[in-house]
């Protein structure tokens, strides 16, 4: 390391002499070292002793600070809750259906309700393709269930859904849902019988079926044969 000194002359008083004594600076270092007459006392060795000195501490601080083990202190206090962020995106809505659509499970949409993502729909025929025209009132129940033996393509666990005791598993229509089913006879169509039963009961031996060249509905003897037409909830 190079030093530069500056000089700074200072009077020394010894008995009867003057002797001149300088005070020199090394700039760098800021060190101090006495020179006397001219001459420098020990400079070499000292700078030398006090460089190996400085050295040695920089060397301990920076082995101090390696070792140093960071211990967390105890948690803090829980802060203030902070403001309430944006809202999410709503969720995408489900498929909308509409009179004449295919429904969930490939029968004949013929109601909806507000939301248009529930209703009713119907097979696309009578019960065996017409083949069975009329059947009598317990067989006309049994027509209907079977259905849900055959081949389906959505999951029916028969569950409430939107009428009461209305399923989602195939089934003979309630008086309700069959006066919806005639409100929509046009748009369904395929209809081979003029009279339909439907599962609701008048009494032990009666139950109520539909007219559908007119609409009227009546109780009539569960013995008798009418039309079979399934239906479903979705």
């Amino acid at each position: 390391m190079k030093y530069n000194f500056r000089l700074k002359p200072l009077a020394v008083s010894i008995g009867l002499s003057l002797v001149l004594t300088h005070t020199a600076f090394a700039a760098e270092d800021n060190l101090e070292i006495d020179i006397v007459n001219g001459k420098a006392e020990n400079s070499k060795g000292k700078i030398a002793q006090i460089k190996a000195e400085a050295e040695s501490a920089d060397q301990y601080i920076i082995d101090l600070i390696n070792n140093i083990t960071l211990t967390p202190g105890p948690q803090g206090d829980t802060g203030a809750k902070g403001d309430t962020g944006p809202a999410g995106a709503d969720a995408a809505a489900g498929e909308v259906y509409y009179w004449g659509d295919t429904g969930p499970d490939d029968g004949i949409v013929f109601y909806v309700d507000g939301s248009g993502q529930h209703g009713l729909e119907a097979q696309v025929g009578d019960y065996n393709n017409g083949e069975d025209p009329s059947l009598i009132w317990l067989a006309a129940i049994e027509a209907a269930a079977s259905y849900n033996t055959t081949v389906i393509t959505v999951e029916l666990d028969c569950s409430t859904t939107i009428f009461p005791s209305t399923s989602n598993c195939w089934h003979l229509p309630s008086k309700l849902e069959l006066q919806y089913l005639y409100e929509q006879h046009n748009v369904v169509g395929g209809f081979a019988s003029s009279i339909y039963w439907s599962s609701t009961q008048g009494n032990s031996i009666t139950a109520w079926s539909q007219i559908f060249t007119n609409g009227s509905q009546y109780s009539s003897s569960k013995g008798d044969a009418k039309g079979v037409r399934a239906v479903r909830a979705f």
